[in-house]
């Protein structure tokens, strides 16, 4: 594997901190996707866990912004890895056919909240390595527990989306209208924030359009239940993916 030290020259970081080269920084500069072809998936991965492990709590608000920036970069290396390691290019993805999705769609599955993208969330000073692990976060603080600190922290260790998805199961559910619109006000948020921070997502996005997008899930309010309800209850999440897209991407 390669080193710690290799990975931040890679990332052309002046300042190497000893603990995590990529989290304590004076400077950062552009770099050129062809300087991570070394690199492999479980690289990513190393640093991932450390960056989770370590949190953005202590930065300061200047500091949150250049790691908003770092993420950024670091996204958009980690997303054309995967991409290649998927063998999936734009012409393999866009037609103007209904794209459906879902996690283990090998080609669409960059649209489903199970992707691993980090996100920064500067609101609740959290960083997550998915959208799901996102919106699981959001379901702890709306079940309002007690122990909330250790179980975010928790729920942002789990090493993938479904792990955290199961979690999110037993917290807090929506039960009325005023829980789906705030469920969906909260999904917008963190799609935002998903896509802002990735630009190849972002890129891959802008080419769907005009395509519907659809969840293919067996969930009958974010999915369709693979395609046999299809109204205005149903599909939430391509439909606010689709809203960002339409604001966003024009």
């Amino acid at each position: 594997m390669i080193s710690t030290y290799t990975f931040s020259k890679l990332l052309q970081i002046d300042h190497i901190d000893d603990q995590f080269p990529i989290f304590n920084l004076k400077e950062w500069k552009s770099f050129e996707m062809n300087q991570f072809d070394k690199l492999k998936e479980d690289d990513f991965q190393v640093t991932v866990n450390k960056i989770i492990e370590i949190g953005i709590a202590s930065l300061s608000e200047l500091e949150l912004k250049k790691f908003e920036h770092i993420i950024s970069n670091f996204n958009r290396a980690w997303t054309v890895l995967r991409m290649k390691l998927k063998k999936i290019s734009s012409q393999d993805i866009f037609d103007n056919k209904p794209i459906l999705f879902n996690s283990y769609n090998k080609i669409n599955s960059w649209l489903s909240n199970f992707f691993p993208t980090l996100i920064v969330d500067i609101d609740y000073r959290l960083i997550y390595r998915s959208l799901e692990h996102g919106y699981v976060c959001f379901k702890a603080r709306k079940a309002a527990l007690n122990n909330l600190s250790e179980e975010i922290t928790y729920i942002n260790m789990l090493p993938t989306a479904k792990e955290a998805k199961q979690v999110g199961s037993s917290l807090w559910n929506r039960k009325n209208d005023s829980d789906n619109e705030i469920a969906c006000g909260e999904m917008m948020r963190l799609i935002h924030l998903k896509y802002t921070q990735n630009l190849v997502l972002n890129d891959l996005l802008k080419k769907t359009r005009p395509s519907e997008l659809q969840e293919h899930t067996s969930d009958e309010f974010w999915g369709t239940c693979y395609g046999a309800i299809i109204n205005e209850n149903s599909n939430h999440l391509g439909k606010i993916i689709m809203e960002y897209r339409n604001i966003n991407n024009k």
